[in-house]
């Protein structure tokens, strides 16, 4: 179809031609700068009619919260998880959380036997549907079939503050202590030797889309877990360890480290390479949380509270407006519908996408029509479930029977 024709504008210019000839010399008047107009606002639609037609869709998010005033037991969300039933876990100061869309379930020490702490840290499910919880200051705890067991230095674990949780390829479990790393074995845990002695005070943490993620920061460079031992790649010229403030391996075995350092706030670590680099536009503030989602999207997280989608050299930001109101974004997560969570100071958040699509009517005229894409689509203050584009609803999208 073509969109622009210019015949009209030549047949009104030979008849003007024909009617004054000091047109057709090029002479005075007034045509000239008329048709000079109007073919220069002609172009003008013409191209925002190309870039209707070549843009389709413009990805647009929004950011719903719950917090202690709609069922959080308190606000510091630390660990994300989504086990293999569906349901949402997290860990705060005040207990274990689970959520399933609509509901939370808090289990806390007054009403779970066997959980004896609510100050917890990190979450792993292991290859049995086993739930494993880690704390700060009584060791693991399982959570199976309703019940929490508990695991100490009695039951092998070296340190009762629990850093890091894994599971590998080998359905090997992984717990990495303040003081070392212990493995679980015929029941209980044993101590394992990763090559080096823990002098890591204050170190920081990998969270790993893969299964073999355990990487972290100390003050004396970046380690990473490969096979059943560490190796170590110490602080170079542009890096400063000692300003990490997250880790994050990537689904192609990168280590991307967020720092407090305005200038290389962003690294990268791959095939023993440690790369330094800046994304023109991101905030001015110290990454606090990193995550790559299966689109290829990096998702960061900056202490002023805001978080940026980059791809493919695009960025964008997502702030108060779009409802993200938060000190700092301490946590990244997608889900296996790819739907972003954060968890922060002030909450959890989803984001939620939303699209605008741009329809001809007519001629070149558009407009703006919003609908939602994800595969979760809800409103969460209803009591029932709201059915999205694609058929699936909430909960029953996320949980097996």
């Amino acid at each position: 179809m073509t969109i622009c024709r210019w015949n009209w504008l030549g047949r009104m210019r030979a008849k003007r031609e024909a009617q004054d000839p000091a047109i057709a010399t090029g002479g005075p008047g007034i045509l000239n700068q008329i048709e000079s107009h109007i073919r220069r606002l002609t172009r003008s639609i013409c191209l925002l009619a190309v870039l209707v037609f070549a843009s389709p869709v413009f990805a647009q998010y929004q950011f719903d919260k719950w917090n202690t005033d709609n069922g959080l037991p308190q606000n510091f969300v630390k660990a994300i998880l989504q086990t293999s039933n569906g349901y949402l876990w997290l860990t705060t100061s005040d207990g274990l959380v689970r959520f399933d869309g609509v509901r939370f379930t808090i289990f806390q020490r007054a009403n779970s036997d066997g959980l004896t702490s609510t100050r917890l840290t990190t979450l792993v499910e292991d290859h049995l549907g086993n739930l494993w919880i880690g704390s700060e200051d009584h060791g693991l705890f399982k959570y199976r079939d309703g019940k929490f067991t508990n695991y100490g230095t009695t039951e092998g674990v070296s340190d009762y503050l629990i850093r890091a949780l894994r599971e590998d390829s080998d359905n090997t479990l992984w717990v990495l202590t303040k003081k070392g790393m212990d493995q679980w074995r015929d029941g209980r845990f044993i101590s394992h030797d990763p090559g080096m002695e823990f002098k890591s005070p204050g170190a920081t943490y990998a969270d790993s889309a893969n299964l073999d993620g355990f990487s972290f920061v100390d003050i004396n460079g970046v380690r990473v877990f490969e096979g059943t031992r560490y190796r170590s790649y110490p602080s170079i010229e542009r890096f400063n360890s000692r300003n990490v403030r997250t880790l994050y391996e990537d689904q192609y075995g990168a280590v991307w480290i967020g720092a407090a350092d305005r200038n290389t706030p962003l690294h990268k670590l791959k095939n023993g390479v440690l790369t330094s680099f800046q994304i023109k536009g991101l905030p001015n503030a110290a990454i606090s949380a990193v995550c790559e989602d299966r689109a290829g999207n990096l998702w960061i997280g900056t202490t002023d509270g805001k978080l940026s989608q980059y791809q493919n050299g695009q960025l964008n930001i997502f702030g108060e407006a779009e409802g993200l109101v938060v000190k700092s974004v301490t946590r990244i997560y997608e889900d296996r519908e790819g739907n972003i969570w954060l968890g922060s100071d002030e909450g959890l958040f989803l984001a939620r996408k939303k699209s605008v699509k741009l329809a001809q009517r007519r001629a070149v005229i558009a407009r703006a029509v919003p609908a939602t894409s994800s595969a979760i689509a809800y409103t969460p203050q209803a009591s029932d479930v709201t059915r999205s584009r694609r058929g699936s609803c909430l909960p029953h999208s996320w949980m097996r029977s």
